[in-house]
């Protein structure tokens, strides 16, 4: 007749937060109806009648005992700034509030029928009760108990696994950018190490400057690749120090415009995310034509919380279908690697012809 039932872990978690009392008991109030319903069916099915007293008794004790025990539990979350993680703490305290709640649902539903009936059960038979009730209790709160542990327990492995699984993730992108941000198109390297073998008979000094600026390029490819982002000021510098070394080259063919608004220069953008551009444009851009080429690399802020960046060169029209190669395909990469879907990447032709990628402002992390 008499039963309990103690909230686990995953059903009391953040219950202060979450839910009201009003919540809970309605909760458990239809786990006592089940329970009072089943008894009932016991009882018809012992003596194969059922009166009125006993329905009454059985509804009685069942919605008493899981309300008296719930609303225990739910207080103590509330007095003792209780956490929801399984704990020996914890677990005592659940059968130790198992304990007082039967022991005075038991002695209220017992003044209640006395009330309703007028006749008030022997102690002996209510001690009696009271222990196959506490009897019973336990069996079932420590099978509640071990279940729920056992629940926790394959709970933490799961998260153990997917942290291990996001740890292996962040670390694959990791290896991934690195590698996109240490790679200097082999090209480039021919053709600045023929330009300065070129320079060291004709002009020592210019030779060595050339040298000394390939250095600082290729110490920002390698050096820097634990860093994601760089401010916006640090890489238009290295822009420049590219486009210096491609002016070696190309004389008075190469121009440079550099329009970045003043208050972006701190403003943070993926590391090596406009060089590659920069060279797609020389490459495909400037070497297609003989005079007055020009590279212009610019940065704007835009209403949305969002920074638009560009490379434009006044080179041929970007063909109908682009192939992606070293330049484009870097970036595409990146974007994808650092940002998800969360950006932009435009190839305009035309008058304005650039390649144009807009990106949230405030992306860079520790």
């Amino acid at each position: 007749m008499f039963y309990f039932r103690i909230m686990n872990s995953r059903e009391t978690q953040h219950i202060t937060e979450n839910h009201s009392v009003w919540y809970y008991n309605f909760k458990y109030s239809k786990t006592g109806v089940i329970i009072a319903l089943a008894i009932c069916a016991l009882n018809y099915f012992q003596d194969f009648e059922l009166s009125r007293k006993s329905i009454f008794i059985s509804f009685l004790f069942s919605m008493v005992i899981t309300l008296t025990i719930t609303n225990l539990i739910y207080l103590s979350y509330c007095l003792l700034q209780r956490k929801s993680k399984p704990s020996r703490w914890n677990i005592i305290l659940d059968f130790c509030l198992m304990i007082i709640g039967i022991a005075l649902a038991t002695e209220l539903c017992y003044f209640v029928i006395y009330l309703v009936y007028g006749n008030w059960i022997p102690l002996n038979k209510q001690v009696a009760s009271l222990a196959f009730n506490l009897f019973l209790g336990f069996i079932i709160g420590g099978y509640k108990q071990i279940n729920t542990l056992q629940k926790e327990n394959y709970e933490l492995k799961l998260k153990n696994a997917d942290y291990q699984l996001t740890k292996l993730n962040e670390l694959k992108t990791r290896a991934e950018l690195e590698a996109l941000q240490s790679k200097i198109n082999p090209h480039f390297l021919y053709n600045s190490l023929n330009s300065i073998a070129s320079l060291i008979h004709q002009n020592a000094n210019k030779a060595e400057e050339m040298v000394l600026k390939l250095s600082k390029l290729f110490r920002y490819a390698i050096n820097s690749s634990d860093e994601n982002y760089v401010s916006l000021s640090y890489e238009t510098d290295i822009v420049k120090t590219y486009l210096d070394i491609e002016a070696v080259r190309l004389g008075e063919r190469l121009n440079i415009s550099i329009k970045i608004e003043e208050d972006l220069q701190n403003e943070c953008i993926p590391r090596f995310l406009l060089q590659p551009l920069v060279e797609n444009a020389i490459k495909h851009g400037i070497a297609k034509i003989s005079t007055n080429g020009l590279i212009e690399v610019g940065a704007t802020a835009l209403t949305n919380n969002r920074l638009k960046l560009w490379v434009a060169d006044n080179g041929p029209d970007f063909p109908t279908e682009i192939m992606p190669g070293y330049g484009l395909q870097c970036t595409f990469d990146k974007l994808r690697l650092l940002y998800g879907d969360d950006y932009e990447l435009n190839i305009l032709s035309g008058i304005h012809k650039r390649i144009q990628i807009i990106i949230p402002k405030f992306v860079a992390k520790p």
